[in-house]
């Protein structure tokens, strides 16, 4: 096993970040050491799961140092500044803010003279402008991974940017069957097709995706329907909330799912060719409603904005059969091999 440490660098409120740090740890604890920056608000929840995600010698390779997205912009930078500079590892992977979640990194950079490689998640084009990004990123990164967005985001053109398949938690081996992923849901006994909600974002968001359930409950009762969410959602009914971590153990069970236009979403759905029906969300930096589109041309996407067009969705889902199809088999690809044989060669 390789000495090296890997610091990641993950820091948003989030689950993006989070998901996308684990599963690249995931397959680098087995050879080194990695040391994850995490802030997620999810992170307590995920925390207790981590002996289901990695073996006992990659959970020996894994530390994670966790603030609190509500720790504040002086105590965040002050927290990084001291991780970075006392403790920087052998690489540093920043994911998706080139500066820093609060800039912090703009003049710590060029104090870390160690390969630095950027995980390019989509930006907003005015961010990028106004930070003058393109040039920073040239300048201060050897690598930029571009994990599944493709090539019209901001520095897919620059010169050392590598365009990779979506980071997912799992290989295609480790998903189980649709009978085993029912199971894991409680719904091993019921023979109708299985509709999961994907409930995540702002409290208000949780709100609209419980009323959502709940209607959808109602007017659909031919489809078996399942919130998954950290917490019950309000006015969710609790008999079909779930809080299991990760989604993608159970989602081979859906035969169509119902959440927003964030990455994992958007990519597990994908990779398991499920139809997704999105209501996409206002987000500071991430552009959910470009990954939809974008990503419309290649998988079976319907982007709503109301709960009377998510009806009319799920109505067009049942009439077409889409909604009831349950395939045992999909075309399920993970970057996440590639990105770490990119890093290592770095």
């Amino acid at each position: 096993m390789s000495q090296e440490t890997w610091t990641i660098y993950a820091l948003g409120g989030g689950f993006g970040h989070l998901q996308r740090a684990l599963a690249l740890a995931r397959q680098a604890t087995r050879q080194q050491h990695v040391h994850l920056l995490v802030n997620s608000r999810y992170w307590p929840w995920v925390q207790p799961h981590l002996t289901a995600l990695f073996d006992p010698a990659a959970r020996a390779n894994l530390q994670v140092s966790w603030r609190s997205p509500d720790l504040g912009r002086a105590a965040t930078r002050a927290w990084i500044e001291h991780s970075l500079l006392t403790a920087p590892g052998d690489r540093l992977i920043v994911d998706t803010f080139p500066r820093g979640l609060v800039g912090e990194l703009a003049t710590l950079l060029s104090r870390l003279p160690i390969p630095r490689i950027l995980v390019h998640r989509d930006l907003n084009p005015d961010y990028v402008r106004v930070q003058n990004l393109r040039r920073f990123v040239t300048r201060c990164y050897d690598q930029i991974l571009i994990p599944g967005e493709g090539s019209q985001v901001p520095f897919a053109d620059l010169p050392t940017a590598q365009l990779l398949a979506p980071w997912l938690l799992y290989a295609a081996a480790e998903l189980p069957s649709v009978a085993i992923a029912r199971s894991r849901l409680g719904f091993a006994h019921d023979p109708r097709p299985l509709a999961i909600v994907l409930a995540a974002g702002r409290a208000d968001e949780l709100t609209t995706y419980g009323q959502l359930l709940a209607t959808l409950h109602d007017h659909y009762p031919q489809l078996c329907w399942c919130c998954l969410a950290p917490n019950l959602p309000p006015d969710c009914p609790s008999a079909l909330w779930r809080s299991l971590y990760p989604a993608l153990a159970v989602l081979p069970a859906a035969t169509l799912v119902v959440g927003g236009g964030g990455y994992h979403t958007v990519y597990e759905c994908q990779a398991l060719n499920r139809p997704l029906i999105a209501l996409p969300r206002s987000r500071l930096y991430d552009r959910q409603q470009a990954r939809l589109q974008r990503q419309s041309d290649h998988q079976p996407i319907t982007i709503v904005r109301s709960l009377a067009e998510t009806l009319t969705a799920v109505e067009h889902q049942l009439c077409t059969g889409n909604a009831v199809r349950s395939p045992e088999t999909w075309q399920f690809t993970s970057g996440i091999a590639a990105a770490v044989a990119a890093i290592r060669v770095l």
